[in-house]
């Protein structure tokens, strides 16, 4: 228990002064030292508090920031993110699929043309010196249809998958691309298309204007 020593006046100096804890000049004094201000004391609790709700608003924030990225991690491991990216990742893919299937086809019809200038011209007389030489006409006839027949197979097959991979096939399924009317751009997120956008929505048979609306 501290001691508090205010005997005399200012200019008295005891025995008492030198034993206790503090020195007062005067009982007053004393009186004063141990009992708190409250002006001083409501300062400081008004302080305390100021810095209390500081501390509490820092802490809000931070647990909301906390909160608002556990948000964004749990939407991106949604069913519904995840079936969102696996359809552009098979869209991604369609489209390089049908480019891939385009090129084939392209080379192939280059490589058709280029054989049928080539062999156009002496067509005829190779066949005659060839049935001259092997006397069976019959059989080179046979394997020059074959070899045609098997040609086209091949080349309705290949058509055949780049209808099935191709955008249109898509649409006749029902679904819909939408583009930017003012670039162009293909919209994948609501957020790529701010409200008033102009919107152009192509579907199998056709393309229909549209606006996004205020969300």
């Amino acid at each position: 228990m501290p001691v508090v020593c205010g005997v005399g006046h200012e200019a008295d100096v005891t025995l008492a002064d030198f034993a206790a804890d503090v020195r007062a000049p005067t009982p007053s004094a004393a009186a004063e030292v141990v009992v708190p201000d409250r002006a001083e004391f409501l300062a400081a609790v008004r302080a305390g508090g100021r810095r209390l709700d500081v501390a509490a608003t820092m802490r809000l924030r931070t647990t909301a920031r906390e909160v608002t990225a556990e948000r964004r991690a749990l939407d991106r491991l949604s069913p519904h993110a995840q079936l969102a990216a696996l359809r552009e990742r098979v869209g991604l893919s369609l489209d390089r699929a049908t480019r891939a299937i385009s090129g084939e086809l392209a080379g192939r019809r280059r490589r058709v043309e280029q054989l049928g200038v080539r062999l156009g011209p002496t067509l005829p007389g190779r066949l005659a010196r060839d049935r001259t030489r092997l006397g069976r006409g019959d059989a080179l006839d046979a394997l020059a249809v074959r070899r045609v027949a098997i040609a086209r197979s091949s080349l309705g097959s290949a058509a055949a998958a780049l209808a099935v991979l191709g955008p249109q096939a898509t649409l006749d399924r029902g679904y819909a691309i939408v583009r930017r009317a003012g670039d162009g751009r293909i919209v994948r997120d609501p957020a790529d298309a701010a409200p008033g956008t102009r919107l152009a929505l192509r579907v199998a048979q056709g393309e229909l204007p549209a606006t996004a609306d205020d969300r």
